[in-house]
């Protein structure tokens, strides 16, 4: 009778798996930030700045790290994917 739980426990457990890995992916609020800036050609196609603006603060209030600006990972090399600052948007734009 034993073997038989696990048994069924077994097949509950792969079921449960093979939902998970087939069913349609939510997209967190970093790749919804992302697939936004993507298309903007760094910013120099407008965008939903209140959808930004929105995914932004959601991402800062779930951020574990405290002053991110300060932390050490915060250093690095990074992709610009959307800015504002006007000097780079005309480099892309020309």
């Amino acid at each position: 009778m034993m073997h038989q739980r696990w048994g069924v426990a077994l097949l509950l457990t792969q079921a449960a798996a093979l939902q998970a890995f087939f069913a349609p992916k939510s997209s967190t609020p970093k790749q919804q930030l992302l697939d936004l800036c993507t298309g903007s050609n760094y910013g120099a196609n407008p965008i939903d700045r209140d959808r930004l603006d929105g995914l932004i603060d959601q991402l800062a209030s779930i951020n574990p790290t405290p002053r991110p600006a300060e932390s050490p990972k915060f250093s690095g090399n990074w992709k610009l994917l959307w800015t504002t600052e006007s000097e780079l948007l005309f480099a892309v734009e020309k």
